[in-house]
């Protein structure tokens, strides 16, 4: 049986992704191939280039705003505030030089093509460059060119990927959502909230389609933590390896 795992974006949120695969990892069992959008196209870009979860939770712990902050360039905001190459250094030691060919699960990337319109599902060529186009949320960060092609976050068409799994007759798809619980009225304390709040309203009618296609989903309860702690690592990935548990624990056909 073919296993596809398909991993939503959701800014820091997306760290959840490690518990479940920390969960599948302690079950032995291995997806055959991933799709990630945005924070999604992260963890499944690291995983399928080897690291383990526990690997992972230590890269994630070093991840911070100052940190972030530091390695980014601020500009006049014409096309976004960030530039998002401050990726390539806080991943750089990790998944720097990468083509897809090199990973050791099949991957695929979502991004969006801004001139064309269209979602892009990625899988040759540089790995960091599709992962940046990837996580480059629009009005917050600078969009990305590969291949003369102008890329925004994937999650502005197909936050939760399970379409390119779809389209590959992939057998069984397991999704993880971890954008689906927002705090309830609560006002945007930032920029950068009211932009992914914006987003999240447009895209949540697809999302609900998209996760339709899935054998199996996994949302787990993130109601509590914001898009952007990054000071949330551990209990994120709890949280994540919890719902994995609860989803997963009495499926034996995996």
């Amino acid at each position: 049986m073919q296993l596809g795992l398909a991993l939503s974006g959701g800014a820091a949120r997306g760290i959840a992704h490690i518990g479940v695969l920390k969960y599948l990892e302690k079950r032995k069992i291995k997806p055959d191939i991933i799709a990630g959008t945005s924070a999604g196209s992260i963890v499944g870009g690291l995983y399928c280039a080897g690291y383990s979860p526990g690997e992972m939770e230590e890269i994630a712990l070093n991840m911070n705003w100052r940190k972030i902050f530091r390695y980014s360039r601020i500009r006049f905001p014409r096309l976004g505030l960030i530039d998002i190459e401050f990726l390539d250094r806080m991943l750089g030691d990790y998944l720097s030089g990468k083509i897809f060919a090199d990973l050791k699960i099949p991957l695929i990337v979502i991004a969006v093509d801004l001139e064309n319109h269209c979602p892009l599902f990625i899988e040759e060529g540089d790995l960091m460059s599709a992962i940046r186009g990837s996580c480059a949320i629009p009005g917050i960060f600078f969009p990305v060119q590969r291949n003369n092609k102008t890329l925004v976050d994937g999650g502005v068409l197909h936050n939760i990927p399970t379409i390119p799994l779809f389209e590959r007759r992939v057998e069984t798809v397991l999704a993880v959502d971890v954008n689906a619980h927002r705090s309830p009225e609560r006002s945007p304390r930032n920029i950068f909230e009211v932009i992914y709040q914006s987003l999240y309203m447009v895209n949540r009618y697809r999302e609900t389609e998209d996760a339709s296609l899935a054998k199996y989903l996994i949302v787990p309860d993130l109601q509590e933590v914001g898009m952007w702690d990054l000071n949330k690592t551990r209990e994120l990935i709890e949280l994540g390896y919890k719902k994995a548990v609860e989803v997963l624990d009495n499926i034996k056909d995996l």
